[in-house]
């Protein structure tokens, strides 16, 4: 029962799922502690300088363009991410003591629910057995005192009375099951 329960639980998946998505964020923290980032892509530069001749007061401006590609690289040598690191494999521990206690409680949710399960399937058992019986002779054995005068109407309808209550609890005993 327990283990059908651990299979069946929308929960626990969920729990697992999640553990899953942790692992692999970490690995992707980790590789990214490697090298951190990384860019590449078209530069354009221009450049302008403007110099004024002292002999004749003129100015002159010079312009450079220059088109061409950039690759830069993040070196990390003081912060190679450990703090993320840290933090991710927190939150995997803590999914991790989720996952377990979250499957301790649907194990013990489904023992609790089997033992009345059980409970209930044997109340109703021992009322079908022995009380519903027995309340039927005792008063199939007060009818008959009754008709040979040996007992009071009252008692034979205190018998009834008591079988019928009987018969109400055999079949509460049955709704509960």
């Amino acid at each position: 029962v327990e283990a059908r329960a651990v299979r069946a639980s929308l929960d626990i998946a969920m729990a697992r799922q999640k553990l899953t998505t942790l692992g692999r964020q970490f690995r992707l923290v980790r590789k990214e502690s490697l090298l951190r980032d990384i860019g590449a892509g078209p530069e354009y530069e221009r450049e302008v300088e403007v110099e004024e001749n002292e002999d004749t007061g003129a100015k002159e401006k010079t312009k450079r363009r220059a088109w061409g590609p950039v690759f830069e690289v993040e070196i990390p040598i003081f912060d190679r991410g450990r703090a993320r690191k840290a933090g991710v494999l927190m939150q995997i521990e803590q999914a991790e003591n989720e996952l377990w206690a979250l499957a301790v409680k649907v194990r013990s949710t489904a023992r609790l629910s089997r033992a009345r399960l059980v409970t209930s399937a044997r109340t109703v058992a021992y009322f079908e057995k022995a009380v519903v019986p027995q309340s039927d002779r005792i008063l199939r054995n007060m009818q008959r005192d009754y008709n040979a005068m040996q007992e009071s109407v009252f008692r034979l309808i205190d018998a009834r009375r008591r079988q019928i209550t009987t018969g109400r609890q055999r079949i509460q005993a049955q709704r509960a099951y």
